[in-house]
Formats: structure tokens, C-alpha cells, sequence
């Protein structure tokens, strides 16, 4: 099953030069997945009845090219089925004349409500969402802590950073990546991105934020605040 829908390019998704980001970006697959998951009766007002919540895992998204402020986009998923533990699914975002703009891949653990444990996916919930054999984009794996770090920072965590699952967004990580990214590194476009969501990020707590290079990419990971627990990786390209 391929599940459509469309998004005009607002004030919220565009960066200083009137281009889409890839916060909006990730926000539009978001909410496409909400689409699929809540017209097979597995959405989030499914909750109380199913009991069944999806934690994003990781996530991969690249970028062809950057569509402007008022224009129309199309963004498509599907599920590309499960193993043991999680559930996958890819998208593709396309403009007005068809093109594509960006793809996504992303994987998914789904967190039973009432205990916080992981839920077993059965064959039911899987035959409703559907698989089909497409692949949108490749990712790379489990994301290693780079071993060095050339900048650091904190974060507080505030309660609008919060969703109803009770932890931060999941497009907020993108955010930490800006507030650590070098001087000489901000303006640049990322148009390849990849997010290793570990430990999920609670109202209240301070993170500590670090960047580094490995290897010729960059790395922006995110710890908590006595360093011992690693919440989230981030690698990227810059354009």
C-alpha cells in the first residue's frame, strides 16, 4: 500500500532563503507514516483500543534538490515490512512537476503504551499496513560514537520540546545539530542525513551535545548530562 499526501511549503518548513528544510522534511514523512498507520487503524487515536505506539529508531534522508516558500510537494510512503524487532518503511518526496526532491528510509520499534516495553508485531498488524518491494534509500547501519569530539555544548530541555509520548520530537534532533554545528559550518545545506535515535530524551534533563569529523563526515552526537549514556547519533554530509 502506497499512501499519499500533499504539503504546501510554509513559514515553519523554510530556512532564511526560502527553502524547505530538512526538519520540515522529516516532519512531512512523519506525518504521511501518521496517515498510513491511522488508515489501517493503527494511528496514534488507535492508542487506547490497540495499545500500540511507534518509536522511530533511524532515519535516513536525502536530498536532490530544495523546493521554495508556497510551493506544493507530495510526500509518499509504504511499509517495507518487519523482522523480529522492527518495522520498516521508506518515503519519496516529489514537487509539483513529479520530480523527486528527497528520499527517506527509517525503521521503527513499536512500545506497548501500558508498560513502555517493546510490543510483539504480529502477522495482523503487519498484513493491514501491507509490504511492498520498493526501496526509496539505503542506510548505512547502527551509528558508531566518533572517538574525538572538536566542539561541545548543553542542552536544556524544555516541556515544548515534549510530545505525547512523553519524550522529545524526534524532529527536534535536528535542532541540536544546529545549535552545535561550527560558525563556519552554518549556512551550509545537509542534504544527506542519517539519525540513530538509542535513549529517548525526557522534559527536564540536560544533554550534552558534541561534534566531531570522522572519516570525512561529520557527526553530531548527543549524551546525557554526566556523559555515560548515549541518546542519539547524528551523521550528515554537507552540501
Amino acid at each position: 500500500m502506497f499512501v499519499k499526501h500533499d504539503f504546501m511549503v510554509g513559514y515553519r518548513d523554510v530556512d532564511m532563503d526560502y527553502k524547505l528544510t530538512d526538519r520540515a522534511i522529516l516532519g512531512y514523512f512523519e506525518d504521511v507514516a501518521g496517515k498510513h498507520s491511522s488508515g489501517v487503524g493503527y494511528g496514534v487515536l488507535d492508542i487506547p483500543r490497540t495499545h500500540l505506539a511507534w518509536f522511530l529508531i533511524s532515519v535516513r534522508i536525502k536530498v536532490y534538490k530544495r523546493p521554495m516558500y508556497g510551493d506544493i510537494v507530495t510526500a509518499v510512503t509504504w511499509s517495507k515490512g518487519a523482522n523480529r524487532l522492527y518495522a520498516f518503511r521508506d518515503y519519496e518526496l516529489r514537487d509539483a512537476q513529479g520530480e523527486l526532491v528527497a528520499s527517506g528510509a527509517s525503521s521503527w520499534v513499536p512500545i506497548d503504551r501500558r508498560t513502555g516495553a517493546m510490543m510483539r508485531l504480529t502477522a495482523e498488524v503487519m498484513d493491514a499496513f501491507g509490504t511492498e518491494d520498493k526501496s526509496a534509500l539505503e542506510t548505512g547501519g547502527r551509528l558508531r560514537e566518533p572517538k574525538s569530539h572538536s566542539a561541545s555544548g548543553e542542552q536544556k530541555i524544555t516541556a515544548s520540546m515534549i510530545d505525547f509520548n512523553e519524550h522529545v520530537h524526534n524532529t527536534n534532533y535536528i535542532d541540536f545539530l544546529y545549535e552545535i554545528l561550527p560558525e563556519g559550518l552554518r549556512g551550509a545545506e545537509i542534504n544527506d542525513l542519517e539519525i540513530f535515535y538509542k535513549n529517548q530524551i525526557l522534559s527536564g534533563e540536560t544533554v550534552k551535545l558534541f561534534y566531531g569529523e570522522e572519516n570525512g563526515s561529520h557527526y553530531v552526537w548527543i549524551k546525557t548530562e554526566d556523559e555515560k549514556e548515549l541518546h542519539a547519533i547524528i551523521k550528515f554530509e554537507i552540501a
